[in-house]
């Protein structure tokens, strides 16, 4: 299928997915992200109207906020936009599969089908255990906010200072380019030859990486605003198990891959 691919449009497809993967990382950076490690430093400035507000009432002599809040300053540290940032897991899958394809175009075969399932294993096996990572913090993160909403009154201050002002206006406009990125560069695909349109594989690839897109959105657009951190660390978790079940089958396939080689080359030696 190589030697009739039209390059310009596989080039223009893979440049539009490693832009899209690369608005993706990037995007936390505009989503003013700060480690929850770092609330202490954030409610400073915030603590003494609690504390002030808490003293008027009263009510909660026995609190002492300071003490509380650094309760709340645990080893959890990860971005807020869990959503946004871990769809790059799913689009750096389909970004690599296109780069391998595109590959063919320049590396000579040989030296391609030696090394490519190496490297697919190798990429695979780092995107499953990132993914298995990112699940493992945006639960925690989950866990966390959901039990600081639920610990009324204290945590449920704590979780409002924090968290209830989730601005998703710059990640609904980051998942709206890159959704558009996405369709541009699934649109070049078939442009470049139709059989990319029978490979199933990469068929699967595509609806995933859309699917995951529009769960975000979902999921960002849903709620009112106070519950937006929670339901973007459920999106992320969705995400993040999407791109983890999308890396098993292409890490099967580069170890069959592995072996075929092995296979070719141990009866070539015999020859």
């Amino acid at each position: 299928m190589e030697k009739r691919i039209r390059a310009p449009f596989l080039f223009i497809a893979v440049i539009l997915i490693i832009a899209c993967v690369l608005l993706e990382l990037g995007g936390t950076a505009a989503l003013n992200a700060t480690p929850i490690g770092g609330w202490l430093h954030d409610l400073q400035g915030k603590t003494a109207d609690v504390d002030t507000l808490l003293s008027e009432t009263g009510l909660f002599d026995d609190i002492d906020i300071a003490e509380a809040t650094k309760s709340v300053n645990s080893e959890i540290r990860s971005p807020r936009g869990f959503g946004v940032l871990y769809l790059a897991v799913i689009d750096g899958i389909f970004a690599f599969t296109l780069i391998s394809t595109a590959s063919g175009l320049i590396i000579p075969q040989g030296i391609q089908a030696q090394a490519q399932g190496v490297v697919t294993c190798l990429y695979s096996m780092s995107t499953c255990l990132a993914g298995i990572a990112a699940i493992y913090v945006a639960l925690a993160a989950l866990i966390l906010m959901v039990a600081l909403l639920l610990a009324i009154p204290f945590g449920t201050i704590v979780y409002f200072i924090k968290f209830a002002d989730f601005n998703r206006g710059t990640p609904m406009a980051i998942l709206g380019l890159t959704m558009l990125l996405k369709i541009c560069a699934v649109i070049m695909l078939p442009l470049a030859h139709q059989a990319f349109l029978t490979r199933l594989g990469l068929i699967v690839l595509i609806l995933a990486s859309i699917i995951s897109n529009l769960i975000v959105a979902f999921l960002l657009a849903l709620p009112p605003g106070f519950l937006v951190s929670i339901t973007d660390a459920i999106a992320g978790i969705i995400v993040a198990i999407i791109g983890v079940i999308c890396s098993i089958p292409l890490f099967i396939g580069s170890i069959l891959s592995i072996i075929s080689v092995l296979s070719f080359l141990r009866k070539a030696a015999r020859v």
